[in-house]
Formats: C-alpha cells, sequence, structure tokens
C-alpha cells in the first residue's frame, strides 16, 4: 500500500518531473505514506519505501506509458479497457483485437440506446 501510494510520486520523476513539480499532485499521498509508516512501526524508512516505488514503476514503465497514451487519447478508459491495455503493453497480441472488438460492442450498444 505504501508503494502504491508513492508511485505517483515516482512516475512523475521518473518522467522527468523536477522534484518540486512531481510532489504537487502527489502532497497528500505522501504525507499518508508517511503516517503508515510510522503508524504501523514499519522498519522502512521513507526512503526505502520511495526506492521500492522507484523500482516498480520502472518495471512497469511500458505499462504506465500505454495507459497514459490511451487516456490522453481517449480522456477516460474502464476497467476493461485499462486491463486490455495492459495486456497489450505486456506483448499480448489477442488483447489488440480484444480491445477493438470491446470498444466496437461498447459503441454498437450506445447506438442502440439513442434509437
Amino acid at each position: 500500500m505504501i508503494v502504491s501510494l508513492l508511485a505517483g510520486l515516482a512516475a512523475n520523476l521518473e518522467d522527468g518531473e523536477p522534484e518540486d513539480r512531481a510532489a504537487i499532485g502527489a502532497g497528500s499521498d505522501v504525507e499518508d505514506a508517511r503516517h503508515y509508516l510510522q503508524r504501523w512501526g514499519l522498519e522502512w524508512s521513507f526512503e526505502d519505501a520511495m526506492r521500492a516505488a522507484h523500482e516498480s514503476v520502472r518495471k512497469e514503465w511500458p505499462v504506465i506509458e500505454a495507459v497514459a497514451a490511451e487516456l490522453l487519447e481517449r480522456e477516460t478508459l474502464d476497467d476493461t479497457e485499462v486491463e486490455l491495455v495492459i495486456l497489450i503493453a505486456d506483448g499480448d497480441a489477442d488483447a489488440v483485437a480484444a480491445l477493438a472488438g470491446y470498444r466496437d460492442s461498447i459503441e454498437r450498444f450506445r447506438e442502440s440506446r439513442r434509437t
């Protein structure tokens, strides 16, 4: 959970944002992570948690970029779209057709509701 709270900050830093700008949108998450580290009496320091968050972000960077690109293009994604985009980023060739088919079926459903 703590690594998840710090992943946004780590991703901003990984994307080249200066530390002061990277932290703007992550302020409450950073505070929460510090709170949980202290409250739970974990042996991890904040630096250990940030290191783990950076490692996780680096490992998943292609997936993060793929989801971000889809969000920039479409503005919103539902859970199925996110799962399929992740599969595509992980190299699942069948997921490309699955995503196209899923989006076609959603569009057909929406059109049927309009008429």
